[in-house]
């Protein structure tokens, strides 16, 4: 997988939210999380999904909510394989980050 930037998203090469799994993790291990914000990244993805499961917030960046995307598939690898909340954040993150795209908000 190469990595995409924000800038080079479309509407197409999001899955849809309904999709299966290994779709959701196709797109988000086309952000290299680590990479782009190194140690950073497991305090934003830390912070950012029991917000989520308590508050239903999510974080307002396309770069942000990338990154959650990211962590969260990665996580959901080192356990072996997603639970039934880890599938339903990955679900409200690529809504997200579609909403994102369709109104241009690439940050």
């Amino acid at each position: 997988m190469h990595h995409v930037p924000n800038d080079e998203l479309d509407l197409e090469s999001i899955p849809a939210a309904d999709s299966e799994w290994s779709a959701h993790g196709d797109f988000a291990l086309s952000y290299f999380g680590y990479e782009t914000l190194g140690a950073s990244l497991s305090s934003l993805a830390n912070a950012a999904s029991p917000r989520y499961r308590e508050e239903g917030a999510l974080p307002s960046s396309l770069t942000a909510l990338r990154a959650c995307l990211f962590f969260e598939h990665r996580r959901a690898v080192h356990l072996g394989a997603p639970s039934d909340s880890m599938r339903a954040y990955a679900r409200a993150l690529l809504n997200a980050i579609r909403d994102c795209v369709e109104k241009g908000a690439l940050d």
